[in-house]
């Protein structure tokens, strides 16, 4: 999981998280 890698913001790195979780 690629969690505080990138210099994305927090909004982003919540739906990327949602996402992954969803698609797992």
């Amino acid at each position: 999981m690629k969690t505080a890698t990138a210099p994305l913001p927090p909004l982003r790195s919540v739906k990327v998280l949602d996402q992954c979780v969803s698609a797992s």
